[in-house]
C-alpha cells in the first residue's frame, strides 16, 4: 500500500440517490429511490435485504462503477468534507474505492498468475514485469495465501481463495474504502468464518470503511457497527446494529427477521 493513502477519502455520503434501468421499449425501471445514507469513517455499514431490493445496485453507485439517476453521491475526508463527488460516468470508480463482489474469478484474468493481477493493481494498471513479483506475493501472503498459491492461475485456486486475492487487490489498488457485495455468500461456512476473519482483521489494522452487502443477518450481527435494511428500492430502517437487529422498528425488518431459523435468529440476536 502506498502513502497516497494519506490523502484518500476514507467516507461516503449518497443524498436522495435514485437509480433507474431500461426496461421494455421506453419504460423505465426504479431500482432504487431517494437513498440517504452515510458511511462514517472507520465505520461498517451491513446493507441488507431481500432479492431486488435494490442493494447491489446501490453498491456499484456507491463504488462509482454506475452514475444514479438523480441525487448525489461523495466520497469524504474524516471531518465530513467532500472530496470526490460523483457527476459523470468515472471509469474504475472512485479513486479510494474499490468494489469487491461474489464471483471473485470475474475480475481476474484467467490466463494470468494471480500476482500478476495484484501487481497489475500496484502498478496503477500498468504493465508489470518479474520485479513486482515480490512485492506482489507479499501483498498475497497479507491475505493468507503462499507463495505457491500466489504463482497459480484462478482456475487453480478454491472459492475462498480467490476471495482473498480479490481483497488483496483492493488493497494493492491503496482502497480505503471496501464496498463487499455478498462476497462470502457463495462459500462454505468453515470458508466464510476465515475470510470474515481476515476482513475483520484488516478492518481493525488498516481502519478501512466497509459496506457490507449480505443477506446472512447473522454475519452482519457479528461484523457491522451499523444496519441499513432496503426493501423494494428504499431504505425503511437504517440503525445501529444490535438495536435494528432486536428491536426494528420497520415492519419489513421484522419480516427479514422471522424468516431467519430460530437458531440463527439467535446468534444474530445476540450479536
Amino acid at each position: 500500500m502506498t502513502d497516497r493513502q494519506e490523502v484518500l477519502p476514507v467516507g461516503l455520503l449518497t443524498e436522495q440517490v435514485s437509480i433507474r434501468y431500461r426496461g421494455r421499449g421506453r419504460t423505465q425501471v426504479a431500482a432504487v429511490t431517494e437513498v440517504d445514507l452515510c458511511l462514517a469513517p472507520g465505520e461498517v455499514l451491513g446493507l441488507v435485504g431481500g432479492s431486488g431490493s435494490g442493494k447491489s445496485s446501490l453498491a456499484r453507485v456507491l463504488a462509482g462503477l454506475e452514475r444514479p439517476a438523480s441525487g448525489r453521491v461523495a466520497t469524504t475526508d474524516g471531518t465530513g468534507g467532500v472530496v470526490q463527488e460523483l457527476t459523470l460516468r468515472m471509469p474504475g470508480g472512485f479513486r479510494g474505492v474499490h468494489m469487491v463482489v461474489q464471483d471473485a474469478a470475474s475480475a481476474l484474468d484467467p490466463r494470468l498468475a494471480v500476482w500478476r493481477s495484484v501487481a497489475e493493481a500496484l502498478s496503477g494498471g500498468r504493465s508489470v514485469g518479474r520485479s513486482w513479483r515480490e512485492p506482489a506475493t507479499d501483498m498475497l501472503r497479507r491475505v493468507g495465501l503462499t507463495h505457491e498459491e500466489a504463482q497459480r492461475r484462478p482456475s487453480e485456486l478454491s472459492g475462498g481463495q480467490k476471495q482473498r486475492v480479490a481483497i488483496a487487490r483492493a488493497l494493492a489498488s491503496g482502497a480505503r474504502i471496501l464496498i463487499c457485495d455478498e462476497i462470502v455468500s457463495a462459500l462454505d461456512v468453515s470458508v466464510r468464518a476465515r475470510v470474515m476473519a481476515l476482513l475483520g482483521r484488516l478492518h481493525r489494522e488498516l481502519d478501512l470503511s466497509i459496506v457490507f452487502v449480505s443477506h446472512d443477518l447473522a454475519v452482519v450481527a457479528h461484523f457491522a457497527d451499523r444496519v441499513a435494511v432496503m426493501q423494494a428500492g428504499r431504505v425503511v430502517e437504517v440503525g445501529a446494529t444490535s438495536e435494528v437487529l432486536t428491536a426494528p422498528t420497520a415492519t419489513y425488518t421484522r419480516l427479514l427477521l422471522d424468516a431467519v431459523p430460530a437458531f440463527e435468529r439467535s446468534r444474530a440476536v445476540a450479536g
